[in-house]
């Protein structure tokens, strides 16, 4: 059996399918897949039953979630619902000891899929601070304050997504990368008054 492990739906403050939007471009496209877990962003979905679209998809269709620890985001599979109560998985600061160390006593497999190396870590924790104090750098705000509709898209991304882009601005090596990441980021927020949220950057 052939699964893709790894996928999110609009459950997900970045998913833009739904689960039946899934189902159909993979049989529309003649994927050699059998199935796909659900790993939506810090929850595990209890409520929906998919029984019937997996039966008349002809697809296996399971459910796990995706959570955020200070060394990167953890997959977690088999989740029950004694496992939701062990911690708590909307938390973007989790413990990877503790998501490890509660999924195997619970019977769960975690495996992390983006782990960051020290420095990456350390720019990912002043990132997260800066969202928790609701601070942020003095250019990044001049570059906000100075679009309307940029700054009205960023106060209403979700912590996760703010979060992102403060690690790539803090995470430029040059001023002008910098500078141009900031620029992107308002560019494509002042566009966005009306999407869903989700991470904006890019390469560059």
């Amino acid at each position: 059996m052939i699964l893709d492990l790894h996928t999110h739906s609009i459950k997900s403050d970045d998913g833009r399918a739904k689960v039946q939007n899934y189902c159909q471009w993979i049989r529309s496209r003649e994927l050699p897949l059998d199935g796909f877990v659900l790993t939506e962003h810090r929850q595990f979905d209890l409520e929906s039953d998919y029984s019937e679209l997996a039966k008349s998809s002809g697809l296996t269709i399971l459910k796990g979630a995706e959570v955020e620890t200070e060394y990167g985001h953890v997959l977690v599979f088999g989740v029950t619902e004694a496992l939701t109560a062990a911690f708590d998985f909307a938390d973007i600061r989790l413990p990877l000891a503790r998501v490890l160390e509660q999924s195997a006593g619970h019977g769960a497999v975690a495996n992390g899929w983006y782990f960051r190396d020290l420095a990456e870590t350390w720019l990912w924790r002043q990132s997260n601070h800066l969202v928790q104090a609701r601070e942020l750098p003095d250019d990044l705000v001049a570059a906000l304050d100075a679009n309307s509709s940029a700054r009205t898209v960023w106060n209403r991304f979700p912590p996760s997504t703010r979060k992102s882009m403060l690690w790539w601005v803090i995470s430029a090596g040059r001023d002008d990368t910098r500078a141009r990441r900031i620029e992107t980021i308002v560019e494509k927020a002042a566009r966005l008054p009306e999407q869903r949220n989700r991470p904006i950057y890019t390469d560059r």
